[in-house]
């Protein structure tokens, strides 16, 4: 049997993403790429607040990443509470802690039409982080291999 290894980015990487795509349109040089990307990762906590890049230009990171990187640090803790793989439980995929829920099934019945709260509803039991932590963490490991749909590049014809 093989052994899988999920890989998983790393905080300050969301932060940099979130911070580039906030500036999309601005060029910045990779001198002052290097600089934002060490700056968020030598940052262990979430006050960012400025970063000079050059004489006269100061990029002011507090409001372009702290909303993200507080989700993201949410969503770790959460994630360990409320998710669990197991080789034993749907061969490894993904599930509610205790539970046979996967977060894929949680996924497809928001991608369905229904909410958070018509699971949690439906669920009493479970939370509704538990539910929010399992949404996140579908959307953010899609399933391996070709789309349940088939061949979909057919369907852009």
């Amino acid at each position: 049997m093989r052994k899988t290894v999920a890989a998983h980015v790393p905080m300050h990487a969301v932060a940099y993403a979130r911070a580039m795509q906030t500036l999309d349109g601005i060029k910045m040089e990779k001198k002052s790429k290097r600089l934002v990307w060490r700056f968020l990762r030598s940052s262990k906590t979430a006050k960012f607040g400025s970063l000079e890049l050059s004489p006269g230009l100061t990029l002011h990171l507090e409001p372009l990443v702290t909303e993200v990187w507080d989700r993201t640090r949410i969503y770790l803790e959460t994630r360990h509470e409320h998710l669990a793989v197991d080789p034993e439980i749907l061969g490894g995929e993904p599930i509610l802690k205790g539970t046979r829920i996967t977060c894929q099934s949680v996924l497809g019945r928001i991608e369905g039409g229904e909410t958070v709260d018509d699971l949690v509803e439906d669920y009493p039991e479970i939370s509704k982080e538990a539910f929010e932590a399992a949404l996140v963490y579908a959307k953010a490991h899609p399933p391996r291999g070709r789309p349940a749909s088939g061949k979909p590049w057919r369907k852009a014809a």
